[in-house]
């Protein structure tokens, strides 16, 4: 991503760009406060920025039967 959409995204959060440069190193953690802004911001749901898919396999819970994956 450019710096200018950095630069944007932390201006709309009101966080520091080191700041977002922690949470990509790891360094520190996202607040919850800060996901949903974030992902409006991102034009994307709070699921995919953690990555948890919605979708369900088989319409059941749970790991995949070794066969289906």
């Amino acid at each position: 991503m450019p710096i200018e959409s950095w630069c944007r995204i932390t201006e709309q959060l009101g966080i520091a760009q080191q700041t977002i440069t922690h949470y990509e190193s790891g360094v520190s953690r996202i607040t919850e406060e800060t996901f949903a802004p974030a992902a409006q911001i991102l034009d994307t749901s709070v699921e995919d920025l953690i990555g948890v898919s919605t979708k369900r396999r088989n319409g059941r819970r749970g790991p995949q039967p070794k066969i289906a994956q």
